[in-house]
């Protein structure tokens, strides 16, 4: 069983949009029979903003003379389409994703989180893969606000494996996207699970790379090449 992680697939973004159809057209050629796909974030560059709503709100803005163009493309179906529908099918159904910080452009209706919690029930949420593996998403990013929700989640699966997603980097540029308290608060957490997590899984950092950080397994999939994790 492997796991392969699709990192900003970003839709709108050249450069991002190019490597996703190189990684899609090699996933092709690899995955197998029970493998999964996780999709952390950044699914969309402007956070597909076409619903009249917004178009409405940025003519608004624009009779008051304020600043802040917005792209109305509808980045989310071209990611259904050329992303999310050929993945499910791949993957016979196992495709897992969240949103990023691009994702939430759009205003005031943000389709791309719509469209999360349409598949998932949540912005945040968990998955029993199977009888064994558990999947933790916590969306953007871990908070606060998902204090309690991690802490739960982990104490109903402490005798599971554990896989955590979410969209931000914990080291490296851009890292500072979330605070050095809540990144403290987060390793607190964890901690008395090292031996359950199997790897966390994130983009937002355009590069493909696998870090130990604090005895645990942190994947990017968001650069140039594809990257997985396999259970044996």
């Amino acid at each position: 069983m492997r796991f392969y992680i699709l990192g900003d697939t970003q839709i709108n973004n050249v450069e991002q949009e190019l490597r996703t159809q190189k990684k899609i057209l090699d996933l092709h050629k690899v995955v197998q029979k029970g493998d999964v796909l996780l999709i952390p974030g950044d699914l969309t560059n402007d956070g597909s903003n076409t619903h009249f709503i917004n178009k409405a709100f940025e003519k608004l803005k624009s009779c008051f003379n304020l600043s802040n163009v917005t792209n109305f493309d509808d980045q989310l179906s071209i990611f259904i389409k050329n992303v999310y529908n050929p993945m499910y099918k791949l993957f016979d159904g196992q495709v897992f994703i969240c949103h990023g910080n691009h994702d939430e452009i759009a205003y005031p209706i943000k389709p791309v989180l719509n469209f999360v919690r349409k598949k998932h029930g949540a912005t945040y949420y968990t998955k029993q893969l199977n009888n064994n593996i558990t999947l933790i998403c916590l969306g953007k990013t871990f908070n606060k606000n998902r204090k309690l929700f991690l802490e739960n989640s982990l104490k109903l699966n402490k005798d599971k494996q554990i896989i955590i997603m979410q969209h931000y980097n914990f080291i490296g540029p851009y890292s500072d996207f979330w605070s050095n308290k809540d990144k403290q608060i987060f390793f607190n957490i964890i901690e008395d699970y090292k031996k359950n997590i199997l790897f966390i899984a994130h983009g937002h950092l355009h590069i493909t790379s696998s870090d130990k950080i604090n005895g645990f397994t942190f994947i990017n999939g968001a650069g140039d090449s594809n990257i997985s994790f396999e259970i044996v």
